[in-house]
């Protein structure tokens, strides 16, 4: 499926904080040329295990979740036909809620993308994106049967 980030504002400065009973997050826009190319910068995270920390019940004491993720986009305008967009994009999500298991999960993406339209009609498009998609479980086990298991899916498209 097609998940598409806005463009930086290439005008102003803008940004915004937001902080809530669990997570919170932080949007920048950059203008780097004026009316030509911006940043996005945004970053996510949860304070969940904090919270689980301070907990009484002690299997919840013991647990972890936790996740955060970045967003560093990057848009340029050559001219009214032609403009470059690149991506990057990291997320790591860690869970073990009473439980001897651990799980983690790890994507890195990153695409570059070259736009041109050629007349009204007509426009072309060439897209490089490298998906890189970790999974991981720890067992600990008070049977000394520990393993740790995963697997990773690394896809290139052009």
């Amino acid at each position: 499926f097609d998940i598409t980030s806005k463009d930086a504002n290439t005008q102003e400065f803008a940004g915004e904080v937001s902080v809530g009973p669990v997570t919170g997050n932080v949007a920048l826009e950059i203008p780097v040329v004026k009316e030509k190319s911006g940043l996005i910068l945004g970053a996510r995270s949860t304070y969940s295990d904090w919270i689980l920390k301070s907990l009484e019940e002690e299997s919840l004491k013991n647990s972890e979740a936790s996740f955060h993720d970045v967003l560093l986009k990057y848009n340029h305008k050559f001219s009214d036909q032609t403009s470059l967009k690149t991506t990057g994009y990291y997320s790591y999500d860690r869970f073990s809620i009473t439980s001897d298991s651990l799980y983690n999960y790890r994507n890195l993406i990153f695409t570059l993308q070259a736009d041109h339209r050629l007349n009204e009609k007509n426009q072309g498009s060439l897209i490089l994106a490298n998906s890189n998609y970790n999974f991981n479980i720890e067992y600990d086990s008070q049977f000394n049967n520990n393993f740790t298991s995963g697997y990773t899916i690394n896809e290139t498209e052009a």
